[in-house]
């Protein structure tokens, strides 16, 4: 583990402590693990579930203390160790020895409600076909699909990713990018995006329409606004970008890349763009 701040959970151990706990402590450049000495972590909850034991716990975003990390905007990499016995003390911890995990979450969000959608909204689900990962650390594959015939204009309300169950680490970020007006067609191509066969049209599919980062929520625009998208002078291709990370190198890793919209046909208000 390289330095980091970290609170280290006890639930029964040593030194006085009944119960879990939550301790605030940080790790050198070797991995070794020692109590801070400012202690920024509050334990507020902790109750056992059928998944295990769950603990609800808060800190400051920003402690000013150097040994701590600090929570900024943008997808944050959890890293977490799980030890398989009992231990005498932090310093007696060999890291190098955990079954470590990595968790990207999105720890500083806004506190923004989740608007009223539409009661005339429809879904639209854009997916790659089933798509076997290359066993190299990173893969950008790109898909082109189309909408329909006589497509009217529509406004995006909201859009959500659709990950496969158990595929959660592997889809890093996706990205839906519409196809200039240009060109009245588009060859169909799913491939890796740097892939010497992709035809040259995929380099004028760069107008995005939907981007999503691993550790991020549904995103849904304000109640009086929508990105339009469709209609006469819009192209019907849609370019699917999705960036798989694979650092591990696994084999034989089959999966698809989905992003879901929900859309109205006619908006009063602002077009937001990106």
């Amino acid at each position: 583990m390289a330095p980091s701040g970290c609170p280290e959970v006890w639930e029964r151990g040593p030194d006085g402590f009944s119960g879990p706990t939550v301790l605030d402590a940080w790790s050198d450049q070797w991995g070794q693990i020692h109590l801070d000495s400012q202690q920024d972590y509050q334990l507020l909850q902790a109750q056992r579930t059928p998944e295990g034991l769950c603990l609800l716990f808060k800190r400051p975003f920003g402690t000013c203390d150097p040994k701590d990390y600090l929570i900024e905007d943008g997808t944050v990499h959890l890293v977490y160790g799980i030890l398989e016995e009992p231990f005498g003390s932090l310093e007696a911890i060999n890291t190098s020895a955990l079954q470590t995990g990595l968790q990207r979450v999105q720890l500083l969000k806004p506190n923004i409600s989740v608007p009223a959608l539409p009661s005339d909204m429809h879904s639209m689900e854009i997916h790659t076909p089933d798509i076997l990962i290359p066993s190299q650390k990173t893969t950008y594959w790109c898909y082109i699909t189309e909408l329909p015939d006589g497509f009217s204009r529509h406004h995006i309300v909201m859009y959500e990713p659709i990950v496969t169950k158990g595929n959660e680490a592997l889809v890093h970020h996706m990205e839906v990018f519409q196809c200039t007006a240009q060109f009245e067609s588009f060859p169909q191509f799913s491939g890796p995006c740097d892939s010497k066969m992709k035809p040259d049209h995929l380099n004028y599919c760069r107008h995005v329409l939907a981007a999503w980062a691993l550790g991020a929520k549904a995103f849904y625009y304000p109640e009086e606004a929508g990105l339009a998208f469709g209609g006469p002078g819009s192209s019907r291709y849609l370019r699917l970008e999705v960036h798989y990370h694979n650092p591990l190198k696994i084999q034989g890793w089959v999966t698809t890349g989905h992003l879901e919209g929900r859309q109205v046909q006619a908006i009063q208000g602002p077009e937001p763009a990106f």
